[in-house]
């Protein structure tokens, strides 16, 4: 499976975000895949962007913190939480991650325990 992502390429304006064609990889573990229907940005991924954030991440990242979608795998967690495929999520990331995307991308692998 491919998802799209709009990866910060390089610090600067808008052009410095790309979109970028990705292979997805499977979730591992108590991961679960989930479809993003809506995602927020604001000031701190502006702030990223241009490369003055104090916990400043390296070009590459996904822009994005907190997003809601649809899951579309579960894993015993995911279950155990009540969390089937077809749901109805919210979650929120830890912030900014070369490997670990960002909200602005469809199709991310998350924690159970992330989302609700």
């Amino acid at each position: 499976m491919e998802r799209t992502a709009a990866r910060v390429v390089r610090f600067g304006d808008p052009s410095a975000i790309a979109l970028v064609h990705e292979t997805l990889r499977a979730p591992r573990g108590n991961e679960v895949l989930v479809r993003v229907t809506h995602a927020a940005l604001g000031s701190t991924d502006v702030l990223a962007r241009r490369g003055g954030y104090v916990l400043q991440p390296v070009p590459g990242f996904v822009p994005g913190y907190d997003f809601v979608g649809v899951l579309e795998t579960e894993s015993a967690v995911s279950a155990a939480l009540g969390l089937r495929t077809g749901a109805r999520v919210a979650g929120c990331s830890r912030g900014w991650a070369r490997t670990r995307p960002g909200s602005s991308c469809p199709r991310p692998t998350w924690s159970p325990s992330r989302t609700r």
